[in-house]
This record gives structure tokens, C-alpha cells and sequence, in this order.
């Protein structure tokens, strides 16, 4: 999922010149990526640009849907809004927690500064991928530094083992994770004093 929404991003910050497609929507192509918006405002001058209507990205393997998007080419940064949904067929993000298991980013609002490489989802935020559910008020993305964090009623659920906390952060590259003012609940079997 991190390399997918780098992906994203890098889409988003290098908009070309759209095309009208078919069926009157207006397609912009660019690397992988096929955008398909019914409308998109872009100033050349500033780099600035938004899409006041629904706004659909598709690759081999992954898709983004949002119901508007706006930023600046030149700045390199991009807000998807209301509705996102963000899919990854091919599960190969770097710590993930299913290697090659797809998975979903479901948020309200994805804030990306490209440059950064940081992503920041927020409202009603779900994370899934293969057995293990995450949802959260808010949750970070930093590539630069390798970590993500979700924030605000987090609960982390795979299997028979939930973490509930305020915050957690994750090392993406090892995976290690810390949470915050929360509980960890474990399957007792097979552990001393559990049922067998």
C-alpha cells in the first residue's frame, strides 16, 4: 500500500494536459495511470488544479476513487476528498502486514505532500489487508522516516487479537509497533493457563 499511494501521488503531481474521453468525461493519462474526471481546473501559471466532481485513477492492478481533488503540480501537493477509496491488488507495500495480500485505504480525506513523502488519511479511516483490519480518527504515512502512526480510537484487529489504543506507530521496515493508552487482547489458547 505505501509504494501504491506513492504511485498516487506521483500521478497526482504530474497532471497533464487532459483529453476529452469518452462519454464527455475528460481523461488524463500519465505512466501507468488513467484519470477519468468529468471536469478539472487547472492554472497553468500556478500549477494549481481541482476537480469539483467525482475523480476516478485505474492502473493494472489498483484504483482510486474520490468524490472531488484539488492542489498544486508545482508544489507537489494534492488533497483527495469525501469517499476516498484507495485499492491495491498486489499487496506488495514494503511492511506490510500481509506480503501480496491486496489491500484497501478507505478515508474521508487524503492529504499528499509528494515532496515529503507523507500521507496523511483522515475521518473514518479503515485500513485492510488479507486478515488484519485497522481503523482510526486519523493515520500517517512517512516514508522518509518509516513510520506510520494512527491516531484517535485505533483498533487493530487480525484474527483473534485486537490492540486498542489512542495512538500507535509502526516501523514500516520492521514492522515493530507501539502503542499508546490502549489494551492488547490475545488469544489465551495454547498460552500457560489458557484452555488447550
Amino acid at each position: 500500500m505505501i509504494r501504491f499511494i506513492a504511485a498516487v501521488a506521483a500521478a497526482a503531481m504530474t497532471l497533464p494536459v487532459p483529453s476529452p474521453g469518452p462519454g464527455g468525461s475528460t481523461t488524463a493519462k500519465f505512466g501507468v495511470w488513467t484519470v477519468h474526471m468529468t471536469v478539472v481546473n487547472y492554472n497553468l501559471k500556478t500549477g494549481a488544479f481541482n476537480t469539483p466532481n467525482h475523480v476516478t485513477m485505474t492502473r493494472v492492478g489498483g484504483d482510486v476513487n474520490a468524490d472531488r481533488a484539488n492542489g498544486n503540480i508545482k508544489t507537489k501537493h494534492a488533497i483527495l476528498s469525501g469517499h476516498v477509496v484507495m485499492h491495491d491488488a498486489s499487496g506488495a507495500s514494503p511492511g506490510a502486514t500481509s506480503p501480496g495480500a491486496p489491500s484497501t485505504l478507505i478515508a474521508d480525506t487524503v492529504q499528499i505532500d509528494q515532496r515529503a513523502a507523507r500521507y496523511v488519511a483522515t475521518g473514518n479511516m479503515q485500513y485492510s489487508q488479507g486478515a488484519m483490519i485497522l481503523t482510526a480518527q486519523s493515520g500517517t504515512l512517512d516514508q522518509g522516516s518509516h513510520t506510520m502512526t494512527a491516531d484517535g480510537d485505533v483498533h487493530i484487529q487480525k484474527g483473534a487479537q485486537t490492540l486498542v489504543a489512542q495512538h500507535v506507530t509502526c516501523d514500516t521496515l520492521s514492522g515493530v509497533c507501539q502503542a499508546h493508552k490502549g489494551t492488547v487482547q490475545l488469544p489465551s489458547a495454547g498460552m500457560p493457563g489458557g484452555p488447550r
